[in-house]
């Protein structure tokens, strides 16, 4: 079990890398944000029935792994192409 644990950790931490090194399309991110995110987070990610996604304090590696990993209130997003993850995350830059 452990042993597995620490794989998929040091996968998700290469994926991480992967996908913060690759060049976003803001524009294809803002449309991934609309119809996948906005609903909760609101159409301008000020928040909504989630937290606002504007001026984040995390990193981006931190905001990343809540995206592919989700959280207590979120399903991952594990299955999302790296370009697609990519895109969205240059779109919630574009934000701040």
């Amino acid at each position: 079990m452990l042993l597995l644990s620490l794989l998929a950790c040091g996968s998700t931490s290469a994926r991480l890398t992967r996908v913060l090194n690759l060049t976003p399309d803001i524009t294809i991110g803002a449309e991934l944000f609309e119809g996948e995110c906005a609903r909760c987070h609101g159409p301008q990610a000020v928040g909504d029935t989630a937290p606002s996604l504007v001026q984040l304090t995390q990193s981006d590696r931190s905001v990343l792994r809540t995206i592919i990993e989700g959280n207590a209130g979120m399903g991952g997003y594990f299955a999302w192409p790296d370009q697609d993850l990519a895109d969205v995350m240059g779109y919630l830059d574009s934000l701040e």
